[in-house]
């Protein structure tokens, strides 16, 4: 953890001095929400979702009771949690309350569960 860590630091320091771009692929998207400004999921062999990162929390929330759905969300996909329930990742326009933006690895989670398109 330590040397990867110390390789992103090294890698924000090196494209702010050039004013650079870098394209990152990782399985450990925890570390991806250290320097990601734009976020593509793949899975399935195809795009699942893309777009900046603070659009995709702004836009989807982890429910952890879904009984009662409002009528304006899209149920992206269901996951599992550590304690063994399930949470829904949803795609909605404005946050609704008693509900948590999810972390870039529930997003991811979410989305990879189910494989659906974005519209």
């Amino acid at each position: 953890p330590l040397a990867r860590r110390e390789f992103i630091e090294f890698l924000q320091r090196a494209v702010a001095d050039v004013g650079a771009t870098t394209i990152v692929s990782s399985h450990i998207v925890d570390d991806v929400h250290l320097f990601a400004r734009y976020l593509v999921i793949l899975g399935q062999g195809r795009v699942l979702w893309s777009g900046d990162v603070s659009d995709a929390l702004a836009t989807h929330r982890v429910l952890r009771d879904p009984a009662n759905l409002p009528s304006d969300v899209v149920v992206v996909g269901t996951f599992p949690e550590v304690d063994g329930s399930r949470a829904v990742l949803v795609r909605c326009e404005d946050a609704f309350a008693g509900h948590s933006q999810p972390s870039l690895a529930e997003l991811t989670m979410g989305y990879l569960s189910e494989g659906l398109v974005r519209p």
